[in-house]
């Protein structure tokens, strides 16, 4: 009888441990996804912000603008 007592106490601490377990790793994986999209998003914008600092500014105007009118959509690749 103590055997079978002893067995279901493990079965159900084993239970609540694995819940624990599963729910920690899909946080963990959330987060590396998080992570992940993060930096892709971050030379994202990197490289958004070299690509406006090459276009060339309007002579003759202060503060100085940039030239829209000297690029177009192919010329930003």
């Amino acid at each position: 009888m103590e055997v079978i007592c002893t067995i279901s106490i493990l079965a159900v601490v084993g239970v609540l441990s694995s819940r624990l377990v599963f729910t920690a790793s899909d946080q963990y994986l959330a987060a590396a996804s998080r992570s992940a999209i993060g930096a892709e998003l971050s030379s994202a914008i990197e490289r958004i912000a070299m690509e406006v600092r090459q276009i060339p500014a309007k002579t003759g105007v202060t503060p100085t603008e940039a030239n829209l009118g000297a690029i177009s959509a192919g010329s930003l690749a």
